[in-house]
């Protein structure tokens, strides 16, 4: 699983001069799955590197709680929890266990800029963040799916049926994401 995706993200900087490399074990996975929070979405850096042009990161991601099916307003919005529409990060997320909906495209309703001093800035960058998605596509991910999110696109999870883990592989154009 790991080695198709570092073989992807070769393709993505194709050409580039990368500074160093990194190698992920199965047992960096584990360990940094174990130490998420059991409460509260987490979001832990493994690896961020420069990778030519870009800093290219790979990150686990935990999301504990259960949140029923997926609430419709009657424009169409959709609810996310922690909807981001990210401006030079590009994301690639892997399930290694869980299941949800997941919500990507169309547009975010009432998008906020994150601050600047925003938390989650050091592991995804900066963007916009908001509550419901308007004209985005619906799909349910569980273990082994994967789910490619160029930059801008709107994207959040609408509901989680069980408790998610995924891996996610990040691709940050505007070199924001702190190296690690």
């Amino acid at each position: 699983m790991i080695a198709t995706i570092a073989c992807c993200f070769a393709q993505i900087v194709k050409g580039a001069e990368p500074s160093s490399t990194a190698i992920v074990t199965a047992a960096d996975i584990v360990a940094a799955v174990r130490q998420l929070s059991p409460k509260f979405t987490d979001d832990e850096p493994l690896r961020v590197l420069d990778a030519g042009p870009n800093r290219l990161g790979a990150f686990v991601v935990g999301r504990p709680k259960v949140t029923g099916p997926a609430r419709v307003a009657a424009d169409g919005g959709v609810a996310v929890t922690e909807g981001l529409q990210l401006d030079r990060v590009s994301t690639v997320l892997q399930v290694l266990s869980g299941a949800g909906e997941f919500v990507a495209g169309g547009s975010l309703t009432s998008p906020a800029r994150m601050a600047p001093d925003d938390p989650d800035a050091s592991v995804i960058g900066p963007g916009n963040r908001g509550k419901a998605i308007i004209g985005g596509s619906r799909r349910r991910l569980a273990q082994g799916d994967m789910v490619i999110i160029p930059a801008g696109v709107p994207h959040g999870f609408a509901a989680t049926e069980s408790p998610m883990t995924y891996l996610v592989i990040r691709v940050d154009s505007g070199r924001a994401l702190p190296l690690k």
